[in-house]
């Protein structure tokens, strides 16, 4: 079946990968992946914290940044889906190459706009750089990591998001005071170029994708090769994957029978997740010094959120791997809901308040990338990113809503618990759609 020792003159790269050990040449490509994703996160947190400095230098309310925040989320809707269709075309290397470049770019360009207006036009186009890059890791992960850690690798690797978000919150409490704010964004931005420049070298191309459009794929086999360097794997060895297809990449496959379902529900759950979690993030800090805290402990409270999304992503994921995706990641819906209700019966607490925002980030920001790992689980490789990229692109549509949501509620003077509670109802229907998942039938071929 594998081992051209034996005269084998056929591998399926599914199995290949499968069947041995994790190689060091994967573990570069998941760390790239990784500082990919920090960077990634370390963008997104950017602007929240930013936010107040801006608020006060502009002197405009808090309401008047809801266009602000929401500008990158829908960017990102549109980088998502085309960045992910395109990806099933022509492979995921150079889009996330080409996606980190653009956000990186456009993240040290922050400072520069003059407007509020302008502000919300950068971030949109911001936001399709950081839109297209997670579908396509999604893909990449997923498509290099053997199927026995394949949960527990991809949430490492997507552990990079909170991992990056907590970054920024560190850097903001240094770099704020002693520099301003635009010195976040030019690191950011700066970091974020060096990475993608990395990326552009050392990241391969998917295996799997190569092996879908040719079967004798001379880089597929040379990815081989360094998956396992001491298999002598000929030249022009014929590769084919159980799930190969002629079909065309198009969005009708990820519809119809035994299709629909599932991926309007993880649509859904992706939603419902970043509705609670960009909420969070864009508003936690000025949500805190209504409540009474102080700069520093506004911001303390952004870290121990984005700590605890890291410590959250290490545990879905191997949680993952050991009792399945659905009903793990309805078990994450349960229990943000239980830490938000928390959270705002016990906010005037510090203690209480720290350990359910932990709580709270670990099953909000944490439970994301075993999102993404649920995700990339049931699309087959030649429409994987398409399919990771509609589903995440529908799903930003709550990326959009949070922000504009919290913006309202802090309008209409909402007291802080009750914002809380109202942000921990989606919790809810997310556990219930994940476990109404598991009863679909599904069937992407």
């Amino acid at each position: 079946m594998l081992n051209a020792k034996l005269g084998t003159t056929t591998i399926d790269v599914a199995e290949f990968v499968d069947a041995r050990p994790v190689s060091r040449f994967q573990i570069r490509v998941f760390a790239t992946c990784l500082a990919v994703a920090l960077l990634d996160g370390l963008d997104l947190q950017t602007m929240g914290l930013a936010a107040p400095a801006l608020m006060r230098e502009w002197n405009v309310p808090p309401q008047a940044f809801s266009t602000v925040f929401s500008a990158a989320p829908a960017g990102m809707i549109v980088g998502a889906l085309a960045f992910g269709r395109l990806a099933d075309q022509i492979g995921r290397r150079r889009l996330i190459v080409a996606a980190t470049l653009l956000f990186g770019v456009c993240t040290s360009a922050t400072p520069l706009v003059p407007t509020i207006g302008t502000l919300a036009m950068l971030r949109f186009i911001t936001g399709l750089g950081l839109g297209g890059v997670v579908p396509n890791l999604t893909s990449l992960v997923t498509e290099f990591a053997p199927g026995r850690v394949r949960g527990a690798l991809t949430t490492l690797a997507f552990s990079g998001l909170p991992f990056g978000s907590m970054v920024a919150a560190l850097f903001a409490t240094w770099l704020i005071p002693a520099y301003g704010w635009p010195s976040l964004f030019y690191v950011a931005g700066l970091l974020t170029m060096a990475v993608g420049v990395t990326a552009l070298v050392s990241l391969p191309e998917s295996i799997r994708f190569l092996a879908l459009k040719d079967a004798h794929s001379a880089e597929a086999i040379r990815i081989l090769r360094r998956i396992a360097p001491g298999e002598p794997i000929a030249d022009g060895i014929r590769l084919t994957l159980a799930e190969s297809s002629t079909s065309p990449v198009s969005f009708s496959r990820l519809f119809g029978p035994a299709r629909t379902g599932t991926t309007l529900l993880l649509a859904l759950v992706v939603g419902l997740n970043l509705f609670i979690l960009y909420l969070l993030l864009n508003w936690l800090p000025t949500l805190m010094r209504t409540a009474g805290f102080s700069n520093q402990y506004a911001l303390l409270a952004t870290i121990v959120v984005n700590t605890g999304g890291g410590i959250g992503a290490l545990t879905w994921g191997v949680l993952l791997d050991r009792f399945g995706g659905f009903h793990v990641m309805a078990g994450a819906g349960f229990a943000a809901f239980a830490a938000l209700m928390v959270l705002g019966l016990g906010h005037a607490e510090p203690v209480i308040m720290l350990s359910a925002l932990l709580l709270a980030g670990a099953c909000t920001m944490g439970a994301a990338p075993g999102l993404y790992a649920v995700i990339g689980s049931v699309y087959p490789t030649a429409i994987r990113s398409t399919g990771a990229g509609l589903v995440m692109g529908l799903g930003r549509i709550g990326s959009v809503l949070g922000p504009a949501a919290g913006g309202l509620l802090l309008s209409l003077k909402w007291p802080v618990p009750a914002i809380f509670a109202a942000v921990a109802v989606p919790g809810l229907v997310w556990a219930a759609a994940m476990l109404w998942m598991i009863r679909l039938p599904r069937n992407f071929r």
